[in-house]
């Protein structure tokens, strides 16, 4: 009898470790596949950063730029009022006229080149990073173009694997409740049988049950036992704060007895 009900209970053993085998895999791959489609979604949202970037270095560039365009631009338009300035300038600090230039000339246009350079530079870096950003985006979909339909067709034959799998466990496992139709109890109701602590089905079952009821419990005491570590460390927070506040009342009410003390003898001395 315990040698027969052993034999269903490792023909059913075998069947969902077969089962449970298949959906691994096929976790597996479906994680590939959606890692691929990850890396298209990281590469989209990539590039509209860098667009994004772009337009914001543009806004910055659309006023700067025609800002010192316009400041070099008065400058010569309004030569002679800037020649008058730097005379002026001249004779106060006594110097040469024909240097006036390095000090008013020189200074605004090498302002103009580096603003306009920098603002070069960054569109140039932009771009560039746009660039980058669109051959990464291109590749990710390529891949993904690539190796999707090979991944999807495995997962269609990994699915169609599990489902036969799955019809013959539930054949083998006939002679089980549907409750307990799991890895995990077939695996623990064979060894109790193996090692001889159940000779029927009914008594598999039940010490199945006791098992889980054990479980239950160690994971109550558990639960039990952070909460109640957790509260001791609360009630450690509250008296060391507790503490914390009766050390500066007591430093409070020696500052208000000086104080006290203080005016007390103030107004005996006005008073004497």
């Amino acid at each position: 009898m315990i040698d027969a009900l052993k034999k269903q209970f490792l023909d059913a053993l075998v069947g969902m470790l077969f089962l449970q085998q298949a959906k691994n895999e096929r976790y597996k791959v479906n994680n590939e596949l959606q890692k691929l489609k990850n890396d298209v979604d990281d590469a989209e949202f990539e590039l509209d950063n860098e667009k994004e970037k772009f337009k914001e270095r543009k806004k910055f560039g659309s006023w700067i730029g025609p800002f010192f365009g316009g400041l070099v631009g008065g400058y010569f338009i309004g030569g002679i009022l800037i020649a008058l300035i730097a005379s002026i300038i001249a004779s106060i600090f006594d110097l040469d006229m024909n240097s006036m230039g390095i000090y008013v000339v020189i200074p605004i246009i090498i302002v103009a080149i580096l603003c306009g350079g920098g603002l070069a530079y960054s569109e140039a870096h932009d771009k560039s990073g746009i660039e980058n950003a669109k051959k990464a985006l291109t590749t990710a979909e390529n891949t993904l173009a690539n190796d999707s339909p090979a991944l999807e067709a495995q997962i269609s034959r990994i699915d169609a694997t599990i489902s036969q799998i799955q019809a013959k466990c539930d054949e083998l496992c006939a002679f089980l409740p549907q409750k307990y139709r799991t890895l995990h109890a077939i695996d623990f109701m064979f060894e109790a049988l193996d090692n001889m602590r159940a000779d029927t089905l009914k008594e598999v079952i039940n010490l199945y049950e006791s098992h889980l009821s054990d479980m239950e419990l160690k994971q109550q005491l558990n639960r039990m036992q952070i909460a109640s570590a957790i509260q001791t460390q609360e009630l450690q927070i509250m008296n060391s704060m507790m503490d914390k506040l009766e050390k500066n009342q007591e430093s409070m009410s020696d500052d208000i007895a000086d104080i006290k003390n203080m005016q007390y003898n103030e107004w005996i001395q006005n008073n004497s």
